[in-house]
């Protein structure tokens, strides 16, 4: 009897606090429609959808087909951020199975209803979407028009090692101290060429050493540029070490 009890105050206390503290609020906007039933607003594609819970969201930005359309303009490291967290509860969910009875897949939204998209205003007659603002130029653009499935979201183990492997086989060849790896820029490349996709081609030996080695220069004059500009009104101070 006290099991049945617990398990069912499990139940009806994590779809509250699920909902209160869930990383995906962070991404949409909550109002009520017409009808009085939420309406959950994409903050990138500004796409609206009815039902389906704060949950059902991740699906959208995280590409995941079969549960909610994809959005097409979340950045990328929002949208493997979202893969992550749902690969996470659905390890959680497995290992609780043993004790709480959650049932399969379809369980985990029993209690939802299911997600119906809201027709969006930005969009015209003919079909095309009215421009949203300048931010979507700096966003990721997709690499592919068709969503992606379950299996290829999740890379294997198999494939996540050919990754790193194939930076140890550059690191080892090109005899590049390991301190390299630290450093901050290292990770940010790694995502930007994910972000593009496959057939990306590095930078050339040419453009390493020329081209690019000029605009890295001329970041760095801007960035001192910005700070030149105050020190006429809060001064500079410059100190030596002995």
């Amino acid at each position: 009897m006290d099991t049945q009890s617990s398990e069912k105050q499990f139940t009806a206390s994590t779809p509250s606090v699920r909902g209160k503290n869930d990383h995906a609020w962070k991404h949409f906007s909550l109002t009520t429609g017409v009808d009085g039933k939420k309406v959950y607003n994409c903050m990138y594609c500004k796409n609206s959808y009815k039902g389906g819970g704060i949950h059902r969201m991740k699906y959208h930005l995280a590409g995941i087909r079969g549960q909610i359309g994809s959005c097409k303009k979340v950045p990328h490291d929002n949208r493997v951020m979202m893969q992550e967290l749902i690969a996470s509860m659905r390890k959680d969910k497995k290992n609780e199975s043993n004790d709480y009875d959650m049932g399969g897949g379809d369980d985990e939204y029993k209690n939802e209803e299911d997600v119906q998209e809201i027709s969006n205003p930005s969009v015209d007659v003919k079909g095309k979407r009215k421009a949203s603002g300048t931010l979507d130029k700096y966003l990721t653009p997709r690499t592919t028009s068709n969503d992606p499935s379950l299996k290829s979201v999740f890379a294997s183990k198999e494939a996540i090692w050919r990754a790193k492997m194939a930076v140890a086989h550059w690191v080892y060849d090109a005899c590049i101290s390991f301190n390299a790896l630290q450093s901050p820029y290292f990770q940010p490349a790694i995502d930007v060429m994910v972000g593009i996709g496959r057939g990306f081609k590095g930078p050339s030996y040419h453009e390493i050493r020329v081209g690019l080695l000029k605009d890295c220069k001329k970041e760095c004059q801007l960035l001192v540029e910005t700070y030149k500009s105050k020190w006429e009104k809060n001064g500079c101070t410059i100190m030596e070490e002995g």
